[in-house]
C-alpha cells in the first residue's frame, strides 16, 4: 500500500482561485437579473399607478356629467333644453364608462403582470399609492457621470478578464515542477515454491519506503505557449470591451439624464394643462346652466380636458419610465426595490 501526497502543484494552487473567480461571475450574473427583474417589476408599477390615476379622472369625469344631466333633465321637463342634447349627454356618458371598463381591464392585466414578476400569489392584494405627478420627480441640475464602475456589466466583464488571467497563469504553472512525496509500506514473505499465502516458517516481514518525486515538464510541443498567446489576445479583447463598455455607460448616462428632466420638465406642464383645462371645463359647466353657451361648448371643453388628461398621463409614464432608465444607467436600479415593495 501507498500513499502520495502533493507537496507543490502550482496549477492545483490557482485552481482555488479560479474556483473564487468563477463564484464571482455567478454572483454578478445573478445580479444583472436581478436587475433586469427590477427594472421590469418599476416598469409595470408605474404603469399601474398611471393607469389606476386615468381610472381615477375618468371618474371625476362621470361625476361632472351626471351633474350636468341632471339640470339638462330639468331644463328638458321645462321645455328649456332639447332632447337631442340630452341624449347627447347619455351617449358621452356611456362613452366614458366604457373608457373606464377597458382601462379597468389594462390595470387587472398589469396586476397579474406585477403579481407574477414579484412572485407574489395571483390572490394576493398589492397596495398601489396614486402617483399624483405635481412634484414627485426633482429636475437634476447636472449629470453625474462617471459611475460605470457601479455597473454590474462592467464589474461582470471585469471578473470574467479577472478568470481569463487566472487560466493564463495555471496554464503557466504547467512549466513549473510538481513535487510529491510517497510513503510505502507492506509485508514480504519468501517461499519456494508457489503459496502466495505461505512463507517459510510462516514468517512476514514489515517494509515501508519513503520517497521523495520531482516531476519537471521539459517539452510539451509548444501547446502551453500557443495556450498563453491566445489568452494575451483574449485579454487584450476584454480590456478593449471594457473600455468601450465605460464610454457607452457614461453616453447612456447622460442621455438617460436629459431624457429625464426633459419628460420631468414636461410632465409639470402637462400637470399645469390639466388643471386649467379642468377650470375651463367647470366654468364652461356654470355657463351652461345659466344658458350662456350651447352644450357643444361643454362637451368641447370636456373633450379638451379628456384630450390633457391624456397628454398627462402619458407623461407621466414616460417620465417614470426615464427616472427608470437613468437609475439603470447608474447602476442603481436595486434600490428601487424598496419602493415597489410598499
Amino acid at each position: 500500500m501507498s500513499l502520495t501526497h502533493t507537496l507543490y502543484n502550482g496549477q492545483v494552487l490557482i485552481a482555488f482561485k479560479a474556483a473564487k473567480a468563477n463564484i464571482s461571475i455567478y454572483e454578478l450574473q445573478l445580479k444583472s437579473s436581478k436587475e433586469d427583474l427590477a427594472y421590469n417589476v418599476g416598469a409595470a408599477y408605474y404603469n399601474i399607478q398611471a393607469l389606476t390615476k386615468k381610472i381615477a379622472l375618468l371618474t371625476d369625469n362621470i361625476d361632472n356629467l351626471d351633474k350636468i344631466i341632471k339640470s339638462t333633465k330639468l331644463n328638458l321637463d321645462n321645455g328649456i333644453a332639447t332632447k337631442t342634447d340630452y341624449n347627447r349627454l347619455l351617449v358621452n356618458r356611456e362613452s366614458t364608462e366604457a373608457t373606464i371598463v377597458s382601462t379597468q381591464g389594462q390595470l387587472d392585466e398589469q396586476l397579474v403582470q406585477l403579481k407574477f414578476l414579484m412572485g407574489k400569489p395571483l390572490s394576493a392584494q398589492l397596495a398601489i399609492q396614486l402617483d399624483s405627478g405635481s412634484n414627485s420627480l426633482n429636475v437634476i441640475l447636472s449629470p453625474d457621470t462617471g459611475n460605470s464602475s457601479k455597473r454590474t456589466d462592467i464589474q461582470l466583464l471585469q471578473a470574467q478578464k479577472n478568470a481569463d488571467e487566472i487560466q493564463r497563469k495555471n496554464i503557466k504553472a504547467g512549466y513549473q515542477p510538481i513535487l510529491t512525496l510517497t510513503n510505502s509500506f507492506g509485508v514480504a514473505g519468501y517461499n519456494d515454491r508457489l503459496q502466495p499465502f505461505q512463507t517459510i516458517n510462516n514468517q512476514w516481514f514489515n517494509n515501508s519506503s519513503i520517497s521523495l518525486n520531482l516531476s519537471i515538464p521539459i517539452f510539451d510541443g509548444g501547446k502551453k505557449r500557443s495556450q498563453v498567446r491566445q489568452k494575451n489576445i483574449e485579454l487584450e479583447q476584454y480590456d478593449a470591451k471594457i473600455q468601450y463598455n465605460k464610454q457607452q455607460a457614461d453616453k447612456e448616462e447622460l442621455t438617460a439624464f436629459i431624457n429625464y428632466n426633459t419628460n420631468v420638465v414636461n410632465l409639470r406642464y402637462q400637470y399645469a394643462n390639466v388643471d386649467l383645462a379642468n377650470k375651463i371645463y367647470i366654468d364652461r359647466q356654470l355657463q351652461y346652466q345659466n344658458g350662456i353657451v350651447s352644450l357643444k361648448d361643454v362637451l368641447d371643453s370636456k373633450n379638451d380636458l379628456l384630450d390633457a388628461e391624456n397628454t398627462f398621463i402619458t407623461s407621466l409614464v414616460n417620465a417614470r419610465t426615464s427616472e427608470l432608465d437613468l437609475k439603470k444607467a447608474k447602476g442603481e436600479l436595486l434600490t428601487l426595490s424598496s419602493t415597489t415593495d410598499k
